[in-house]
């Protein structure tokens, strides 16, 4: 059996405004995926968790834990996510407020010649958008499945299930 990967720390952007996370939101998924010449191609399963006392910012951490040995999230993405999350509380039309946030990425998918960082950093803007608001409405997380247009993937047609919570 393969060990597991060695663990990286987290990567870290700050927000010296942002409020600490009043809970954590599980269940978050969102994927753009666009085909095409520079298509677009990233899925990201997580859940977003307060950071502890003094620590403000964008925390992504890596703990995608099925992997086919040789094969991990690279490290740019992961970055590019946390910078996407960033950017959507520190722009003007962003939602707001910031949150103090560890973005725990559960699970991902990404393709060698479509996924990059722009993609997801896409995603991490949108999840920002999403765990605002989950905590202003009181609900769990909708998927985020970008464009709309597109039918379900395999994976996602449980997330879609009446009995889940329902399509976004």
């Amino acid at each position: 059996m393969p060990a597991d990967p060695p663990t990286r720390p987290p990567i870290h952007h700050p927000l010296p405004d942002a409020l600490p996370l009043p809970r954590a939101v599980h269940g978050l998924y969102g994927r753009i995926i666009r085909q095409g010449c520079g298509g677009k191609f990233a899925v990201v399963w997580a859940e977003a968790l307060p950071l502890g006392p003094g620590r403000s910012g964008v925390e992504t951490v890596d703990e995608v834990t099925h992997r086919v040995e040789g094969d991990s999230f690279p490290e740019e993405y992961l970055a590019a996510l946390g910078d996407g999350a960033h950017r959507a509380w520190t722009l003007d039309d962003g939602p707001r407020p910031p949150y103090a946030v560890r973005v725990r990425v559960t699970d991902a998918r990404w393709h060698p010649v479509d996924s990059n960082p722009i993609s997801f950093g896409a995603v991490g803007e949108y999840l920002a958008a999403e765990i605002t608001a989950c905590l202003r409405e009181g609900r769990a997380p909708h998927p985020l499945m970008l464009p709309g247009t597109r039918p379900p993937l395999p994976w996602e047609r449980e997330l879609l299930h009446p009995g889940q919570g329902g399509a976004p």
